[in-house]
This record gives C-alpha cells, sequence and structure tokens, in this order.
C-alpha cells in the first residue's frame, strides 16, 4: 500500500537524521529552545488546521 510505503519512507529518513545529529561532533541545542521551537511547530499546525 501506499500509506506502507510512506510510512517506511519516513521513517528511514528520520533514522538517518537521528544517527546524523549523533555523529554530529557541534553543539548540542539546549532542551529548553527545542521545546520552544516544538511549541511553536505545534501552534502553527493548530492554527492551519483551524482555518
Amino acid at each position: 500500500m501506499a500509506i506502507d510505503r510512506t510510512e517506511k519512507a519516513i521513517s528511514e529518513r528520520l533514522k538517518e537524521k537521528v544517527e546524523e545529529a549523533f555523529a554530529d561532533p557541534g553543539a548540542s541545542v539546549p532542551a529548553r529552545e527545542v521545546f520552544r521551537r516544538l511549541r511553536a511547530c505545534h501552534a502553527a499546525q493548530a492554527a492551519a488546521e483551524a482555518k
């Protein structure tokens, strides 16, 4: 099914991104900043869905 292929592709891409993040020797983003970004993203999505 198309949904299964899409989910598999998303899962594989997510795994790649996680591996890249763990391999990156750069500075980490503080949890406070991560959650601020997540809240902003969630608020924007909720506002878009409310339209």
